[in-house]
């Protein structure tokens, strides 16, 4: 049986590296918290949150997400393929921010993290070894 590359996977872990070496400004200018989104009605409000679950700020923070993302994210998207995986990471991330938003609307601390995409590969690799026992 031949494998499929993580395309989708690779692209997302160069997104999530790339951008934890923007500047410590920079990266703070690109978050965006519940409040500023509540309030602000803007796509690019949604774009700003939706990149922030690609940032980080410690290491440990992107290892830790990393090391999950990159084992859970090449089985699910052997199995699955490359256009499903990319939906349910971008589910993934906009469900963690409706949750978010919705469970602490008026917060001023910023989004952070990619804890969202990884619930979602972690949900999906659940779903898929059920179904295969």
């Amino acid at each position: 049986m031949q494998t499929k590359q993580p395309y989708v996977v690779f692209i997302f872990t160069l997104a999530f590296v790339t951008l934890f070496f923007l500047p410590e400004e920079t990266k703070y200018n690109l978050l965006t918290s519940p409040l500023e989104l509540v309030y602000s009605h803007t796509w690019s409000s949604f774009g700003k949150a939706l990149l922030s679950g690609f940032m980080h700020i410690k290491l440990s923070h992107l290892l830790g997400n990393l090391t999950l993302f990159v084992l859970l994210g090449y089985i699910v998207e052997e199995r699955l393929g490359h256009l499903k995986t990319l939906l349910l990471l971008l589910c993934s991330g906009i469900g963690a921010l409706a949750l978010h938003v919705g469970h602490m609307p008026f917060s001023p601390v910023k989004f952070l993290g990619a804890s969202g995409f990884v619930f979602g590969l972690l949900a999906a690799y659940v779903k898929l070894i059920k179904k295969t026992s």
